[in-house]
């Protein structure tokens, strides 16, 4: 009835028989084994190599670093060494440059636009500068005190400041007054 052999478990009974199978089995092992091993080797190795030349650029990057660092420490002492030193020049060099942005021809072009139409200026004297501003004395011959008083109107109007009339003199029928004024030019 029942025409199914059922298998035998006994290896032992027939080695050679059973031999066959566990060799085929064991190649199959080993070619699994080496289908996996080999490419995780050589995944290993490439890895490796990998790391090693990350350490490498890692370590020449942190060595680049430490240099600039010590480059920027460097010019910075430097930089302040050289500002301790020199601040006196960088004093006068500065005031150099505050005279030079002064427009002097500015200056005279106001006082000449304040000047009525008969009068002139015999001596002008800069008493003192100071950042974009000018202190000065000048000699103005006039026809009279009501020139006299438009000029004082108008330097006032074009913005000089501490106007002040230092001295008058008569003069074969002209007044000569000596005028201080400060001008500072906009900013």
């Amino acid at each position: 009835m029942n025409a199914w052999r059922r298998p035998r478990v006994n290896l032992a009974g027939r080695p050679l028989r059973n031999r066959r199978f566990f060799t085929a089995a064991f190649a199959a092992v080993v070619l699994l084994f080496l289908l996996v091993a080999v490419p995780s080797g050589l995944w290993l190795v490439r890895s490796a190599s990998r790391s090693a030349a990350d350490n490498r650029a890692s370590a020449a990057a942190d060595e680049r670093l430490y240099a600039a660092e010590g480059e920027r420490n460097d010019f910075a002492r430097r930089a302040e060494a050289l500002r301790k030193n020199d601040r006196e020049i960088v004093g006068h060099v500065n005031a150099v440059i505050a005279r030079k942005a002064f427009s002097v021809v500015e200056f005279f072009a106001l006082l000449e636009e304040a000047l009525p139409a008969g009068s002139y200026l015999t001596s002008l004297s800069p008493v003192g500068e100071g950042d974009g501003r000018i202190e000065a004395r000048f000699k103005v011959v006039t026809g009279g005190l009501s020139e006299l008083m438009s000029l004082m109107t108008k330097l006032e109007s074009l913005k000089f400041k501490n106007l002040a009339i230092k001295g008058e003199t008569q003069m074969g029928g002209q007044l000569v007054s000596e005028i201080g004024l400060t001008y500072e030019r906009a900013r």
